[in-house]
Protein backbone atom coordinates (compact mmCIF):
# COMPACT_ATOMS: atom_id res chain seq x y z
CA UNK A 1 0.00 0.00 0.00
CA UNK A 2 3.28 2.48 1.05
CA UNK A 3 4.20 2.86 -3.02
CA UNK A 4 0.55 3.20 -3.91
CA UNK A 5 0.12 6.32 -1.49
CA UNK A 6 3.30 7.78 -2.10
CA UNK A 7 2.25 7.80 -5.92
CA UNK A 8 -0.75 9.50 -5.09
CA UNK A 9 0.82 11.85 -2.85
CA UNK A 10 3.76 12.77 -5.10
CA UNK A 11 0.68 13.40 -7.51
CA UNK A 12 -1.33 15.53 -5.77
CA UNK A 13 2.12 17.40 -4.89
CA UNK A 14 2.60 18.21 -8.74
CA UNK A 15 -1.09 19.52 -9.36
CA UNK A 16 -0.44 21.51 -6.54
CA UNK A 17 2.43 22.81 -7.83
CA UNK A 18 1.53 23.64 -10.81
CA UNK A 19 -1.68 25.30 -9.65
CA UNK A 20 0.74 27.82 -7.70
CA UNK A 21 2.81 28.42 -11.26
CA UNK A 22 -0.58 29.02 -12.55
CA UNK A 23 -1.95 31.25 -9.80
CA UNK A 24 1.69 33.19 -9.95
CA UNK A 25 1.28 34.24 -13.74
CA UNK A 26 -2.23 34.58 -13.54
CA UNK A 27 -3.60 37.91 -11.88
CA UNK A 28 -7.67 37.25 -11.88
CA UNK A 29 -6.93 33.98 -10.14
CA UNK A 30 -6.71 34.21 -6.16
CA UNK A 31 -3.99 32.81 -4.64
CA UNK A 32 -5.65 33.37 -1.24
CA UNK A 33 -8.52 31.50 -1.95
CA UNK A 34 -6.68 28.64 -3.73
CA UNK A 35 -3.96 28.24 -0.74
CA UNK A 36 -7.20 28.29 2.14
CA UNK A 37 -8.49 25.64 -0.57
CA UNK A 38 -5.54 23.68 0.40
CA UNK A 39 -5.37 23.53 4.13
CA UNK A 40 -8.87 23.06 4.30
CA UNK A 41 -8.66 19.96 2.32
CA UNK A 42 -6.01 19.07 3.94
CA UNK A 43 -7.59 19.34 7.65
CA UNK A 44 -10.51 17.68 6.35
CA UNK A 45 -8.60 14.84 4.79
CA UNK A 46 -6.63 14.87 8.11
CA UNK A 47 -9.85 14.27 9.94
CA UNK A 48 -11.27 11.63 7.62
CA UNK A 49 -8.48 9.61 7.71
CA UNK A 50 -8.55 6.25 8.94
CA UNK A 51 -6.73 6.18 11.68
CA UNK A 52 -4.02 3.57 12.49
CA UNK A 53 -3.77 0.68 14.79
Amino acid sequence: HLPVARRRLASIGLIVLIQTAFDFWTPQVSMAAHLSGLVTGGVIGLLLAPKAE
